[in-house]
């Protein structure tokens, strides 16, 4: 072999060497991107699975499965939950229908018993003295204010709450407007219904979970401050919700407005358009008068007057809620309690005590914001009395109230529309 021929098979075995790490680099580089990509696939698919779990975890909230360990054995009863998913589904299985908010679906029940409010007085062991006696508004008044005995909407829901909430587990919360008797309901529950199959607890809740007084739709979406540190399943409390006469109702706005802001004085309360006092207080003259409730510092609502805050409040619970729910009057806890209380407890599938306690104090006690609180002879005087129910109200206000308030909510609950 020539010296050249020698020096040009070197040359050819270096760049044999050369090609050959190239080959190597570029095949460590392409494993490389394999691996990395294999990598990402995996975790992406780790992530989705992982979301894919929260969600199933998030529906499970409102399953079976985050009942108490105390009550294990309801893991092997067979029943259907509610939860928003479900709602959801339900929602549009009926959409166009008009099925879910029917008040033709909607059943009343009605006492044929009439009203004596001594009668009442003495079964709750008030004092009646004389002066009671003449302070009392004769017992057909009640009758040609509210109609013949109790109204609930709602009753035809009961025994789909009772099939698909164990019985061992269900609840009963207290759900309304300020000032509509929450805290009535809550005390006569407490005092007269239990629910028998539970193994701790009656079962009556001061409140839905959800807070009584926020709007129906905050189910799910809040938990009641007094809840904050307990695990509660919001699904298994058949809500309670108390109306009252919207134009009783905005007197008592008047006396205790709660979270509710609204340009007024005592000059003119209840006010729901603006007169020469509300046009001080920076109230446009003859123009309806806003209302907005603060719930909390982020969730203010805000209503054309206080006669669009009680029809969207009830017209959410009465016509939008589709979770098994009833609206009772607080009126019927005054003049016919037993009934209605009744009628609620055994929705739920909760058994009466065997004597009926009333409440013949304030429920909301005489302290505080609840200052002045009505018991029950103030509050029969008061709701009995057909003047006193529009009392404070212009003839401006009241032409607007005719016009204003929900004819369904107004039909359905046999209240009165102002001469």
């Amino acid at each position: 072999m020539t010296k050249g021929e020698g020096e040009h098979d070197l040359e050819n075995s270096r760049l044999h060497k050369i090609q050959e790490r190239r080959r190597k680099k570029e095949s460590s580089v392409r494993s490389s991107d394999l691996l990395f990509f294999a990598l990402s696939l995996l975790s992406i698919g780790s992530l989705l699975i992982e979301m894919s779990l929260f969600e199933f975890g998030m529906l499970q909230q409102n399953s079976v499965a985050t009942v108490e360990s105390h009550d294990e054995d309801i893991m092997e009863e067979s029943f259907t939950l509610f939860n928003p998913a479900l709602e959801q589904m339900r929602r549009q299985k009926n959409r166009g229908k008009g099925e879910v908010n029917s008040l033709s679906n909607q059943t009343v029940y009605v006492h044929s018993g009439n009203v004596d409010m001594i009668k009442i007085l003495d079964h709750a062991g008030a004092k009646i003295t004389d002066d009671v006696k003449s302070q009392l508004p004769p017992n057909e008044n009640v009758e040609k204010l509210y109609g013949p005995g109790i109204r609930i909407m709602g009753l035809d829901r009961c025994e789909e709450f009772r099939k698909t909430i164990p019985p061992s587990q269900a609840e009963i919360g207290g759900a309304g407007m300020f000032n509509t008797g929450t805290n009535l309901l809550a005390q006569l529950l407490s005092k007269n219904c239990y629910m028998p199959q539970r193994s701790r607890g009656t079962g009556m809740r001061w409140q839905v979970p959800w807070g009584k007084h926020p709007p129906y739709s905050w189910r799910y979406k809040n938990i009641a401050a007094a809840e904050r540190n307990k695990q509660v399943n919001q699904t298994l409390t058949l809500a309670v919700a108390t109306i009252k006469d919207p134009l009783s109702w905005m007197g008592s706005m008047c006396r205790h407005s709660y979270a509710a802001n609204w340009r007024h004085q005592k000059d003119h309360c209840p006010n729901l358009i603006a007169n020469e006092f509300d046009a001080k207080l920076g109230s446009k003259l003859s123009q309806q008068i806003p209302v907005r409730v603060r719930y909390k510092p982020k969730n203010i609502t805000h209503h054309e007057s206080l006669a669009g805050l009680w029809n969207d409040y009830y017209g959410g619970y009465a016509f939008e809620a589709e979770y098994p729910r009833l609206i009772i009057r607080s009126e019927d806890m005054l003049f016919h309690t037993p009934e209605v209380i009744k009628q609620v407890c055994e929705c739920g599938g909760g058994k009466m005590r065997d004597t009926f306690q009333y409440v013949l104090e304030s429920a909301k006690g005489s302290s505080g914001a609840h200052h002045n609180a009505l018991g029950l002879v103030s509050a029969m005087v008061r709701y009995a009395n057909e003047t006193k129910r529009i009392e404070g109200f212009t003839k401006e206000d009241l032409d607007y109230v005719r016009q204003a308030l929900d004819p369904k909510l107004m039909e359905f609950f046999h209240y009165v529309y102002p001469k």
